[in-house]
């Protein structure tokens, strides 16, 4: 059965909301200090998970390698409080060959973005995380109805977001999780809600609006308001029934 999007569309919306939403309790040590949302990422939950990839656990939260800069592929990771706690020190040197640098220094040197050397330091060792040549990301290819595509390009096929077809995939056979018309369990009396941004781009949908509420943190009061017509947008989206 599904129950909603992954934890990592809390982590995606929470980013959102702190760079763009005046209300948002961490706005001022965002937003307000001009740390952006690339643009790749700020409507797009499905290119955001793209990127950054499934949390590996609980414990970890996206960070950005350059506090200085905004969110992006290039400067953000997934980590652990205690590898954030060290990636906040001024100065991360690594040493290969008897010879120790900055980690920007090394990243200069070998071609390597630093995020991504940032990234093997949690499971390689110094020498191993400069080394090691970049392969690149693995494309994963899914085939049904007679097609073979991504998960990004099944999405945008189908119409349904990534996450939801991953889940699905979990549950179902292909054929059946890569119909467009297939949408799991319903539940019994409530409508479907769909999430969209103010420009009229879709963003997620809910089997209810306790859900939607639930998953996204937003007064399921303020998101019936926008449904019943009291109000235009609530938590910087708008919604309506499917």
């Amino acid at each position: 059965m599904f129950k909603g999007f992954p934890k990592e569309y809390k982590v995606w919306l929470g980013m959102v909301a702190r760079c763009y939403i005046e209300s948002n309790a961490s706005y001022n040590n965002y937003g307000a200090r001009g740390i952006t949302v690339c643009e790749e990422w700020k409507f797009n939950f499905n290119s955001f998970i793209s990127d950054m990839g499934s949390r590996p656990t609980a414990k970890h939260s996206i960070e950005r390698v350059d506090n200085d800069k905004g969110y992006s592929p290039d400067n953000c990771v997934w980590a652990t409080a205690k590898e954030q706690s060290r990636n906040r020190r001024s100065t991360v040197n690594l040493t290969h060959n008897g010879e120790t640098k900055c980690l920007e220094d090394w990243a200069n040197d070998t071609g390597l973005s630093a995020s991504t050397i940032r990234r093997r330091m949690t499971r390689m060792s110094d020498s191993e995380a400069i080394t090691k040549p970049y392969s690149g990301k693995k494309t994963k290819y899914i085939e049904a109805h007679g097609k073979r595509l991504t998960l990004n390009e099944w999405a945008k096929e189908i119409g349904v977001c990534r996450s939801t077809i991953e889940k699905r995939l979990k549950e179902y056979s292909p054929e059946k999780a890569l119909s467009a018309g297939f949408r799991g369990l319903k539940v019994s009396g409530q409508k479907a809600i769909i999430q969209s941004t103010k420009q009229g781009e879709f963003v997620a949908e809910f089997v209810s609006i306790s859900e939607a509420g639930r998953m996204t943190d937003i007064d399921f009061r303020l998101i019936s308001a926008v449904l019943n017509g009291k109000q235009n947008t609530t938590g910087g989206f708008t919604w309506s029934y499917k």
